[in-house]
């Protein structure tokens, strides 16, 4: 039997306690290196730039002494505007990254293995909502930059983390293929 796949604002995804490692297998390690200076394509980059493989190894032994505390977890949320049904599919949505102990990450890395995430969130929204004539835009927006219908999803989410959560949202937007 064939399971239904999710259309593109039709359903609105939660997935808690996500790992570390998870997110991070998902991000564009690719552009990450690329933003950093290399120019060898990830993985051949691990290969060929010790600097880059020190790197990349310190930010994984950091992410896993991170899940070591009992106070941490990743979360990803969608929300979409407007009726949540086949016939009328929204035309944009909001996907909010929880962090929970952010403040156990080391100020050395914190920024690189935030950009991580959120890059494996997007590319965690995309396969659940790209298809054959849907494509997934992802806008990382700060929480200041946010519309009144983007704040209320935002407020939404927040009531239901522990108090201290960061939260990163990010605009989705609808493109044909």
């Amino acid at each position: 039997m064939d399971m239904e796949r999710d259309k593109w604002g039709d359903n609105q995804l939660s997935a808690q306690d996500l790992s570390a490692a998870f997110l991070s297998s998902k991000a564009d390690w690719r552009r990450f290196f690329q933003e950093k200076g290399f120019e060898d394509p990830y993985p051949m980059v691990l290969y060929k730039e010790e600097s880059a493989e020190e790197m990349h190894d310190e930010l994984m032994e950091e992410m896993s002494r991170w899940h070591g505390y009992k106070d941490v977890g990743l979360d990803v949320y969608t929300r979409f505007e407007g009726s949540l049904n086949e016939s009328e599919a929204a035309d944009r949505g909001l996907l909010l990254l929880c962090v929970r102990g952010a403040r156990h990450l080391r100020r050395a890395t914190s920024e690189d293995i935030l950009w991580l995430w959120r890059s494996g969130a997007d590319a965690w929204a995309r396969e659940a909502y790209d298809d054959e004539e849907v494509a997934t835009e992802t806008k990382w927006v700060d929480a200041n930059e946010l519309d009144e219908w983007e704040w209320a999803m935002l407020s939404e989410v927040r009531n239901m983390c522990d108090e201290g959560t960061e939260i990163y949202p990010t605009r989705l937007t609808k493109v044909g293929k």
